[in-house]
């Protein structure tokens, strides 16, 4: 296979080669046909985690022999669905598989909107809403399947209701703030649906 390969710090921030230092974390991308294939993340120049991203015609057990020197691996499958990408991650450790699944939706600008996973036993779920400039405004949490438990907000317009005391918002406090259309923001009242309708 033929890739292009770019480095990333831990925050998904393309850097320079030339400015990597090995004795830190860094994120070797690799780009096939433009789509990123596999991520390497490094760590005093040895690979402690490696993210790869299934096609149809791949087999895991494959990719866990090829990669079987990297304990920490997740893998990643995508499904198509409507204008939107489901992806289903799989994590592996030492080549045992964690019998928990990860879900993520993709929309059609690229942007991650949906992810939910197992934590400390409990399903925790989050849905992002972007500006129209692409950038992340709202994180909105979910724990068990539930209705929206709180709200985190990188709003400019929010910023004058936020404090070192006071980061998040629940749903009542959330629809009062300014500029907030809760009624036309369905898709982000509870954790279900995955997909927007």
């Amino acid at each position: 296979m033929e890739f292009e390969i770019k480095y990333e710090d831990y925050f998904e921030n393309e850097i320079d080669f030339n400015f990597i230092n090995f004795s830190e974390k860094y994120v070797k991308v690799y780009y096939k046909n433009g789509s990123v294939k596999k991520k390497e993340e490094y760590l005093n120049e040895k690979i402690t985690h490696l993210i790869y991203y299934l096609d149809e015609t791949e087999n895991p057990e494959n990719v866990l022999e090829e990669n079987f020197e990297i304990s920490s691996v997740e893998m990643i499958e995508s499904e198509k669905i409507e204008e939107y990408f489901k992806r289903t991650h799989r994590d592996y450790d030492a080549g045992i598989r964690d019998e928990n699944n990860s879900f993520s939706v993709i929309d059609k600008n690229n942007r991650e909107i949906y992810y939910s996973s197992i934590i400390g036993g409990e399903e925790e779920t989050n849905k992002y809403f972007y500006d129209k400039n692409g950038k992340k405004i709202y994180t909105f949490w979910y724990y068990s399947k539930s209705k929206v438990s709180s709200i985190d907000t990188l709003n400019p317009k929010h910023f004058g209701y936020i404090n070192e005391f006071k980061q998040s918002f629940t749903a009542e406090e959330f629809m009062n703030l300014p500029d907030v259309d809760w009624e036309n923001m369905k898709y982000y009242h509870n954790a279900e649906p995955m997909i927007p309708e």
